[in-house]
């Protein structure tokens, strides 16, 4: 357990990731957290102040670029409307898929305002307690700039720790977002190896789980 800024918080364990599931299901390690006032966006002033909030600055530049890579694969997903992530029933869909895979996982979010998160640190303040909407009257340039910039500077960093790299994202207008704001901060990272894996979500369900699990599988050679 961490205490930081008044808010206990908790990391959760591979063990823990492997018992979320399936998406028809209730969560039933975490229960859903309620966003800051001053962690919640409601305007396209709000999406740019965001980013220099002190607290996100310092989850980026003191968590997310000092993590330390476990394996050889990174899994790359978008972030969920609630929080802790773990609780949606998105992340429900891809962490059953993925169940017996976790421990050759390295998972890691994309998010708006925190950039990147390693999946461990999701139930930490300020990562369970933001509401960022990524709707077109939300999202400016000037935030689609500062999210590529920190994101391909994280890349940059950590892409050539990993031998395989794949994004999974929804087949929506909020997965596709998350996709080419992937794409195009790893073509800014300047990393030598920019290849990666796409696996494209159809919908949040237990038959979509199985059919993202055999492609994970036929990607990794298992």
């Amino acid at each position: 357990m961490c205490l930081r800024l008044g808010e206990e918080c908790f990391l959760i364990s591979r063990n823990e990731m492997k018992r979320i599931g399936p998406p028809s299901s209730p969560s039933l390690i975490r229960s859903r957290t309620v966003a800051k006032p001053d962690l919640t966006v409601h305007s396209p002033e709000d999406g740019i102040a965001i980013w220099n909030h002190r607290d996100v600055l310092s989850f980026f530049t003191n968590t997310a670029l000092k993590v330390t890579p476990q394996s050889q694969i990174a899994i790359f997903l978008p972030c969920a409307v609630e929080k802790p992530y773990c609780v949606s029933q998105s992340h429900r869909t891809y962490f059953y898929a993925m169940r017996d895979l976790l421990d050759d996982l390295d998972l890691y979010v994309l998010s708006e305002p925190m950039t990147i998160v390693p999946y461990q640190h999701c139930d930490e303040y300020p990562v369970a307690c933001y509401d960022f909407p990524p709707k077109p009257t939300i999202l400016t340039d000037t935030s689609d700039k500062i999210f590529r910039s920190r994101l391909s500077t994280w890349l940059g960093i950590f892409l050539p720790h990993y031998e395989q790299r794949i994004i999974i994202y929804r087949d929506s207008s909020a997965g596709m977002h998350y996709k080419e704001i992937f794409t195009g901060s790893v073509g800014q990272s300047g990393a030598v190896n920019q290849g990666f894996d796409e696996i494209i979500c159809r919908e949040y369900s237990d038959e979509e789980s199985r059919r993202i699990r055999c492609g994970l599988r036929d990607i990794l050679g298992k």
